[in-house]
This record gives structure tokens, sequence and C-alpha cells, in this order.
């Protein structure tokens, strides 16, 4: 996964309530941001080509993903999630207005 990756479509803060605590408490990798890429009306993840270990367009949302890791979405764990959402954000906006698939 790339952070500009225009499909990408929906990046967001998904850090657990009260995490500092939890964190504290009982360890943690930092704030949670979420990048998926989901179709045909939010039911599936968008696949990530085709594969020997995965062979489908898309992967339906309650799949897990030892049985389909070809799903396009990532979850990655940094010191600022809303911070590092708005970077990735933007750098996906940037890749999309590169390829004249948005405008400003």
């Amino acid at each position: 996964i790339y952070f500009d990756d225009i499909l990408m479509d929906n990046i967001r803060n998904d850090t657990r309530p009260c995490n500092p605590l939890l964190s504290f408490c009982c360890g943690g990798r930092g704030e949670e941001v979420r990048l998926e890429s989901k179709v045909m009306g939010g039911w599936c993840y968008r696949g990530r080509g085709l594969s020997a270990c995965c062979c489908v367009p898309c992967v339906p949302l309650g799949c897990p993903e030892c049985l389909c890791p070809c799903a396009a979405k990532r979850t990655i764990f940094v010191e600022d999630a809303d911070f590092a959402v708005k970077i990735i954000t933007q750098a996906r906006d940037d890749a999309k207005i590169r390829m004249k698939v948005m405008e400003r």
C-alpha cells in the first residue's frame, strides 16, 4: 500500500478510546490510522490484484485477513493519528491531481 494510492478512499483515525490510559496500563503501539478501499456499496474491500494466494477482485468485510490477505486495507500505528491522516490524505489528493483524476 502506498500513501498516494488514489483508490484508498477511506483514511481515518481509528484510535481506541482512552488510548493514553490504556497504553500506560496495558501497553500499546501508538495511535491507529486505518487505510481502506471499499467497493460494492461499502460491503467489500477492493482486492489488490490476482495472485496465487488470493484470486478475488473484492473481499467481503467480515472475511478474516488470514484467509484473504489481498484486501486493500491496512492499519498503521503513529504518534499523532490526526496529523498522519491529514498528511496521507494530502499525498493521495496530490497523486490524483498529478494524474489528472481530480482538480485542485
